[in-house]
């Protein structure tokens, strides 16, 4: 247990130092920041993929993901096995090298961080605050979502150039997202809905969510029969009835209960600042991760009250946004407009996730503890 505090906590001090060096220096010598971003960009994949990738027994998924590997041929063609054909060809370009089976796990977590940082990279004034918020809020999911979370840090890409109006790299990055999970095809139809979404007013926002809660069982009556519809699309028909408990706080349901006050709580306040987030960060496209975050926010009632795994998972495109989210509204309040409410509340929300992280650790969330190399 004392080797996963040191991974996770360790990892998390080592990359916000690293952004928030690198944002500073950028600052100094905004000649160089190309090079500076790309600097702290190539460390954060090496420390990320030493520690993270070459992992054993971490994670729900980590012997499926080995079985994969030793199962998978040369010959093997998308048609014959049941994941996508992204993650059959990084298995067979390891195989040509007769890399070990515990390489597809080095290899994913490359791929992760590669995505991501990659995505910092041009974001370092915000980066040490959404780092932050990846490593205590959507890390412990990472280690079971193998292949979908390669496929959020795609969407991130994607998204990026969409508020770029860069249309073919998005399309670009969508397909890539697509290669290595089905359902990430979802991004393709909400982006026509993110290009003209606008961040609605607050009072409209917070009545939704309220709405959410107080009426899940008729947000329930549709939401259940649509995903259950869509689940051969996105992969998920194979899935029996799993509770989602034991990749949270164990097999108790203690961490459902945190999470029903938590979350309405947390999205309430990044709703309340929405406005004043979109317009300081207009340039980073902060709207359309706003727009993801809200159907999270929105469907998270269904999620507390289902406690369905797939659902859980098809929902991680739009919860893993709330790291975004809060980055933003960390680095708004700690650094753009630090005043004493703000920075009494950053402060306040960064010592909750880091107990988060703690406390999910310590009960082994998302079978991410104990720790071994």
């Amino acid at each position: 247990m004392i080797l996963a505090y040191l991974v996770y906590f360790g990892l998390l001090i080592v990359m916000v130092a690293c952004w928030s060096i690198t944002s500073r220096t950028s600052a100094l010598y905004p000649a160089h920041e190309a090079a500076i971003g790309t600097r702290a960009a190539w460390f954060t994949i090496v420390l990320f993929t030493l520690l993270i990738g070459c992992r054993y027994g971490v994670g729900g998924d980590f012997f499926g993901y080995i079985y994969y590997y030793q199962s998978t041929t040369l010959s093997d063609r998308p048609s014959d096995v049941v994941f996508e054909p992204g993650f059959l060809y990084l298995i067979q370009l390891l195989k040509v090298f007769d890399a070990p089976d515990r390489s597809i796990i080095i290899a994913s977590s490359f791929l992760q961080i590669f995505f991501f940082a990659y995505w910092l990279k041009n974001k370092k004034a915000v980066a040490p605050f959404i780092v932050y918020f990846f490593v205590t809020l959507v890390l412990l999911d990472v280690n079971n979502a193998v292949r979908q979370s390669i496929a959020i840090f795609a969407i991130l890409l994607a998204l990026d150039n969409l508020s770029r109006s860069r249309i073919l790299h998005f399309i670009v990055w969508g397909l890539v997202a697509y290669l290595f999970h089905r359902s990430a095809l979802i991004i393709f139809p909400l982006s026509i809905g993110l290009w003209y979404f606008r961040v609605p007013k607050v009072y409209l926002q917070l009545a939704a969510l309220v709405a959410a809660y107080l009426f899940v069982g008729l947000l329930w009556d549709r939401v259940i029969p649509l995903f259950e519809r869509m689940s051969p699309l996105f992969g998920y028909e194979g899935y029996s009835d799993v509770n989602r408990a034991d990749l949270m706080f164990g097999m108790e349901q203690a961490s459902l209960n945190i999470g029903r006050y938590l979350w309405p709580i947390v999205d309430g306040i990044i709703m309340i600042y929405s406005r004043h987030l979109t317009a300081t960060y207009d340039r980073y496209g902060y709207r359309f991760y706003h727009g993801m975050f809200l159907i999270a926010a929105l469907l998270q009632p269904v999620a507390l009250a289902w406690n369905f795994l797939p659902f859980g998972r098809a929902l991680f495109y739009f919860t893993a946004m709330r790291m975004i989210c809060l980055g933003f509204l960390a680095c708004y309040c700690l650094v753009d407009e630090r005043k004493g409410r703000n920075i009494v509340l950053g402060l306040g929300i960064c010592a909750v996730f880091a107990t988060w992280l703690a406390v999910a650790v310590s009960r082994g969330a998302a079978v991410s503890a104990p720790y071994e190399f």
